[in-house]
């Protein structure tokens, strides 16, 4: 029975449908990310590759002497009794400091939160964290994903809630133990989905950025500095990527639910559609600890790791009753209705 249902949700069409997916998020990962930085990418990019490994101790030395320079170039003047070479060279420094000024700000600001998390016995390092920011800080909607449940989970499971069902709930495997099967598949098919799609996200990364650094602690960029895990940027993401695949189990379950109820595709799509994004919406209003009591409220699953352990652990558990109580949801849904 198994073999037989996941050849039916494995279709040619079905084939051709993952193949054009797979095309469009290798596609997608490749297009040019953006900064919302105030400072220049490249000057900031420099600092970092002097820096790059150095503990907060280890640079201060460089950082204070930098600052002391850039201090002095910004308020030094050209006055007439200075000699041409003079007035050049500081018209010169100046127009070094002007173009240093932004992106030395953020590198000090960095220093100064490396310093404190010193203090409380922690030692981030220097890297390039811009590209890395972009990859690990991304939940917005993973819009692939939704439509490969409204494509493909959603007519797998209305397709034998018709006037099949009524057939099939006759037979012996009809009832438990059919839907059994069939959730057990759709789950398995949704985790190597999501597991693919996250290789292919990770490959793209790499290949696009050529990231260094990966066992820095990820507290070492200041967006994560609420981390209490002793997590590498690896440990991060391996985690973040199996909160992916918790999230899009608990989806496709969600999807079986909705399908198993209103039989209808087209209907039943529309509102996985709108469970899952609405509460995406409306999510930022609400505090994390509220945001995953919906399947919706973070459309991949890593924000909470970025906060306390109490908060994980809550997560984790919200994460796993959702899919506990949507199986039996379904199940019920299944051998109760006509």
């Amino acid at each position: 029975m198994t073999r037989y249902e996941f050849s039916k949700l494995i279709s040619p069409v079905t084939v051709v449908l993952l193949m054009i997916l797979f095309a469009v998020r290798i596609f997608v990962s490749f297009l040019p990310r953006q900064y919302d930085i105030a400072y220049s990418k490249a000057v900031y990019k420099e600092y970092m590759k002097v820096l790059e490994g150095k503990t907060a101790t280890e640079a201060a030395e460089y950082i204070e002497a930098e600052k002391a320079w850039l201090e002095t170039a910004l308020n030094a003047d050209v006055t007439e009794d200075m000699t041409l070479q003079e007035q050049f060279a500081v018209t010169e420094d100046l127009s070094e400091a002007q173009r240093k000024t932004d992106a030395f700000q953020a590198v000090y600001e960095k220093y100064l939160y490396f310093c404190e998390q010193e203090e409380k016995g922690r030692h981030p390092v220097f890297f390039y964290d811009l590209d890395w920011l972009l990859y690990l800080d991304d939940d917005g909607p993973d819009w692939l994903l939704l439509l490969l449940l409204a494509g493909i989970i959603v007519p797998y499971f209305t397709n034998d809630c018709g006037k099949i069902h009524s057939m099939l709930f006759c037979t012996g495997y009809g009832r438990k133990k059919l839907i059994t099967v069939k959730l057990a598949v759709a789950a398995a098919f949704g985790c190597l989905i999501t597991i693919l799609f996250n290789l292919s996200d990770a490959c793209c990364f790499v290949v696009q950025s050529a990231p260094d650094y990966y066992n820095a602690p990820i507290y070492s960029m200041q967006t994560f500095q609420n981390c209490t895990w002793e997590l590498s940027l690896t440990e991060y993401t391996m985690l973040k990527d199996t909160f992916h695949v918790l999230w899009s189990i608990a989806a496709i379950l969600v999807s079986a639910l909705l399908s198993i109820r209103y039989k209808n595709a087209a209907f039943a799509a529309l509102l996985v559609v709108a469970v899952i994004f609405i509460p995406f919406l409306i999510g930022f209003m609400l505090p994390t600890a509220f945001r995953t009591l919906s399947i919706g409220g973070s459309l991949g699953g890593h924000t909470p790791l970025q906060v306390t352990q109490p908060l994980f652990a809550w997560s984790c558990l919200s994460y796993c009753l959702h899919i506990v109580l949507l199986w039996i949801g379904c199940i019920k849904s299944w051998c109760t209705r006509n």
